[in-house]
């Protein structure tokens, strides 16, 4: 595997994380669960379980010289952090950027230089975030680790069999080669983590045009160049990422919920602590050697993957996404779409239904049952219903295909009024959007005469068409006298010549017996207004109901009823839509 210093030289290595001091390095691998001090490093430095992956000298003379001018300013030079790019650029410069794996180990003790009062050390071990996928490693080998003091220093020492200890410095040798490929694909590949950021080689300030520099060079990179620098070939690229998999694979606690991963933004992976912070640096590195494998497979410079005859279970998610969030989603029964959808005929229903679903402590968020405004009985809602049909999934069965997420019901409460006036209209408008749902499937489904009525009968099952009573009332004549209205609107007019009562329930008989609109009745009010000037009238009888059967008696908790039992009745998990008739007794009929 190629040098560490020779990592360095590749155009944008190390440009779009920096390097992390000790402490850094220290502090992350915290996140992760190890616990350990800068003694405990050098110790796994020394050992060659975990070597830093440069060290920079600093320039102690310029140091030197600068304190005899400035000694605050030669404080701050002594103890620059250089992890930036333009950092590493200098050294690479000047030959002060060494590999420590090619070199003998070199203590703080030793590095640690004194000026007057101020000690600094002459040269800066540096780490890069991908190292931390030796986390595992440490917090293995940590617990033999004993430090034995000799002369004011440690002599680090693992109690374990050499079997033992040559095992973990394979395995560390081997992390090395892994990180070492990762950041030198890491430049090609910054969508894995979803956010560029670049140190500028220069110290200008121009990033607009340092990143339209880096994007054309990536665009022209030849696709096997990496694999020459690193003196492998594609099957190596390959093993690497699936082995990195295996590795997150065996520590990850998020089991098969690492599947959201790659739909999560990046930035919330880093909220993650532990066993499963360390298993998401492992699916980091491997994505990188994998989105490169993709490459060179597209490119046909490389044999594809084979699947995982398990893929669904435990094994080797990926940091991309495999399906679609709503296809998880629906598995893990957690899909966001409602349940059912009650679409209801104005503002006063959409008003008013959701606090009767509180009265009665049903849940009111969207991904349960949603309500929605039709806007008026003779509004089209085919664009609502083929937004809510079913989606198919990719696998499918000569006897089902599944379905990408879990069939939202439609339930429609009209008012027999026009094109809705009797139940054969309704029921004809029903088929309409039945249609509709139909025509949202593939052609091929659509025109097999075997299978069509087959989906049909399914899909007629997902849309429901009730009244709030048997006669056809509005909302607010089905529930409510006409005494009762009369007295609302009185309230809400405050006129002094204002009607009388007993001509408000008069015109109100006379617009329930023709089904009038009531919001003529009202004076500078909205319906709205009426709505919650009738509320506590129906909270009342919604609280008494609550106990006892007469609640049946009330049309909004019958309506409630009936969307409760289809919320329920296909369960939360995979549905599938059947392909072939059901055994007799075995579908469900539409009640």
């Amino acid at each position: 595997m190629r040098s560490t210093v020779e990592l360095a030289q590749l155009p944008y290595s190390f440009a779009l994380n920096r390097l992390l001091m000790p402490d850094k390095f220290l502090s992350e691998l915290r996140d992760r669960g190890v616990l350990l001090g800068r003694d405990r490093l050098e110790a796994l430095h020394q050992l060659r379980l975990v070597v830093p992956l440069l060290r920079l000298r600093r320039d102690t003379r310029e140091i030197a010289s600068e304190y005899r001018r400035n000694p605050r300013e030669a404080w701050s030079l002594a103890h620059w952090q250089p992890t930036s790019r333009w950092d590493l650029n200098e050294a690479l410069r000047d030959g002060r950027l060494f590999d420590p794996a090619e070199e003998r180990f070199i203590s703080r003790h030793h590095l640690t230089r004194t000026l007057d009062d101020t000690t600094y050390e002459s040269s800066v071990y540096l780490y890069s975030a991908h190292q931390l996928i030796h986390a595992r490693l440490i917090e293995e080998s940590l617990r033999w680790l004993q430090l034995r003091q000799q002369h004011a220093r440690f002599t680090p020492k693992l109690t374990v069999h050499p079997i033992w200890r040559r095992g973990w410095i394979e395995q560390a040798r081997r992390l090395r080669e892994l990180t070492i490929a990762v950041l030198a694909l890491e430049p090609l590949y910054s969508q894995v983590v979803g956010t560029l950021r670049l140190d500028s080689d220069s110290r200008a300030r121009d990033w607009n045009t340092e990143f339209e520099r880096y994007y054309a060079w990536r665009r022209d990179q030849p696709l096997g160049r990496p694999l020459r620098w690193l003196g492998v070939n594609s099957k190596w690229i390959a093993d690497a990422g699936v082995e990195l998999l295996r590795l997150a694979d065996n520590i990850d606690p998020l089991g098969d919920w690492a599947e959201f991963l790659p739909h999560a933004n990046p930035e919330r992976w880093s909220r993650l602590k532990g066993r499963a912070r360390s298993a998401v640096d492992l699916r980091v590195a491997a994505e990188v050697t994998l989105r490169y494998h993709d490459d060179l497979v597209e490119a046909r410079r490389a044999t594809a993957l084979p699947s995982h005859p398990d893929y669904r279970g435990n094994s080797h998610f990926r940091l991309k996404p495999r399906r679609s969030l709503d296809a998880a989603l629906t598995d893990f029964g957690l899909s966001p779409h409602p349940r059912v959808v009650v679409v209801v005929e104005g503002a006063t229903e959409l008003l008013l239904f959701p606090r009767v679903m509180q009265v009665f402590g049903i849940r009111t968020d969207e991904d349960f049952i949603a309500v929605q405004d039709a806007g008026g009985v003779g509004r089209d809602l085919a664009p609502l219903v083929a937004y809510l049909a079913p989606r198919l999934g990719e696998r499918q069965t000569d006897r089902y295909v599944e379905l990408l997420r879990h069939p939202t019901r439609i339930l429609i409460v009209l008012d027999a009024e026009g094109l809705a006036a009797t139940k054969e209209q309704r029921e004809a408008r029903r088929q309409v959007w039945v249609d509709r749902l139909m025509e949202t499937l593939p052609r091929e489904l659509r025109r097999d005469a075997s299978i069509a009525p087959v989906i049909r009968e399914q899909l007629d099952l997902l849309v429901d068409v009730v009244t709030w009573n048997r006669a056809g009332e509005s909302f607010e004549f089905a529930h409510f006298t006409d005494g009762q209205i009369a007295r609302a609107i009185d309230r809400l007019d405050p006129r002094p010549n204002k009607p009388s009562l007993e001509q408000l329930v008069s015109r109100v008989a006379t617009f329930r017996a023709k089904g009038g609109n009531l919001g003529n009745l009202l004076f500078r009010a909205s319906k709205l207004d009426l709505a919650d000037e009738l509320w506590p009238l129906l909270e009342r009888r919604l609280e008494r109901a609550r106990f006892g059967s007469v609640g049946r008696r009330i049309p909004i908790v019958r309506v409630l009823d009936r969307t409760l039992k289809l919320a329920h009745e296909f369960g939360r998990g995979r549905v599938v839509l059947a392909l072939e008739p059901q055994p007799a007794g075995a579908s469900r009929r539409r009640s």
